[in-house]
């Protein structure tokens, strides 16, 4: 009964010292924990952390400031470009299909009724209006003289309006021809200058990410080393020259990048230039033949007029 009593009294002992110890454990772990926090808060400076954060934290770069100054030509190309179209059009009108060279027929009525500035007050020559009015007004007067004795002149009329409308068809299939291919121009540089903007905006991309990248690799070391001791120096030196190196060979990929595009666009553009000028000059010269055609017919005509008018008053 005894052994019973003191094992009792030994286990219950026991049990309190287990429970005493792990009690302990757990405040003396909570004891460290608390002067882990304690260390750490007393370590670092509040603007430290900061720092390190902005640091750490994803950058976004301000880019509007570049200029990309490898493609600032091949800009001004296209502008020249939709000039020239404008003026095309402007001159050809909204259907060129159908429109007569204005600048052509301005040219013959300035030198028709061109002057002489050493006589201001000599008058010029008859316009064309006044005489297409006045064709109708002797024929007129002609066939009232005797009619049996203008058969000629009937024909001759009959002839200078077929010739007319012979010579307006051919014109107006000239600038069809013309037209139509003034389209093709267009439609193919559209194309190129689509290509060109596309393949630029691929390379400028290509160039930012380059400059991410080694602002993200470099800057962090440059930024991230203060001291002033010979070794930190020359270290940031390095890592500032590795920074700019980085930023160069960027800039050199990107030229290089662009002189391929800026050859496609060169090529598209002597081939617009080409091809406008040569359709200005078949607009321009389909317009003078117009011009010189009517005007012979209806110098074949007025000879013809004179004729039948010296048959009559000779009879």
């Amino acid at each position: 009964m005894a052994t019973s009593k003191k094992s009792s009294t030994s286990s219950q002992e026991s049990s309190s010292e287990e429970k005493s110890t792990t009690t302990l454990a757990s405040s003396s772990q909570e004891a460290l924990d608390a002067r882990i926090t304690d260390r750490n808060s007393n370590e670092f400076n509040p603007d430290e952390i900061l720092e390190q954060e902005i640091r750490d934290a994803k950058p976004e770069l301000d880019f509007s400031k570049i200029k990309f100054i490898h493609s600032s030509l091949a800009d001004h190309i296209i502008t020249l470009a939709d000039r020239m179209i404008k003026k095309m059009e402007t001159e050809l009108g909204s259907e060129p299909s159908k429109s007569e060279f204005k600048g052509v027929k301005d040219m013959f009525d300035y030198s028709f009724t061109i002057k002489d500035k050493n006589n201001p007050n000599g008058k010029i020559l008859n316009h064309e209006e006044d005489l297409k009015n006045f064709i109708p007004i002797l024929t007129k007067r002609i066939e009232q003289g005797e009619g049996a004795r203008v058969d000629g002149l009937l024909k001759a009329e009959n002839i200078f309006e077929q010739g007319s409308h012979k010579n307006r068809n051919k014109f107006y299939l000239s600038t069809i021809a013309v037209s139509s291919g003034i389209e093709i121009v267009k439609v193919n540089w559209e194309f190129a200058v689509q290509t060109y903007k596309e393949a630029k905006e691929i390379a400028e991309d290509t160039f930012k990410k380059a400059i991410y990248d080694a602002y993200v690799e470099e800057y962090n070391k440059i930024d991230g080393n203060r001291s002033n001791s010979i070794t930190a120096i020359i270290l940031r030196h390095e890592n500032s020259f590795g920074y700019a190196s980085k930023i160069t060979q960027a800039i050199d990929a990107y030229g290089k990048s662009l002189q391929k595009i800026n050859d496609d666009l060169t090529t598209a553009f002597n081939k617009l230039s080409t091809d406008l000028v040569k359709s200005w000059n078949l607009m321009a010269q389909a317009q003078t033949t117009l011009m010189l055609e009517n005007k012979t017919d209806s110098l074949n005509l007025w000879k013809s007029i004179k004729s039948a008018y010296n048959n009559l008053i000779s009879k």
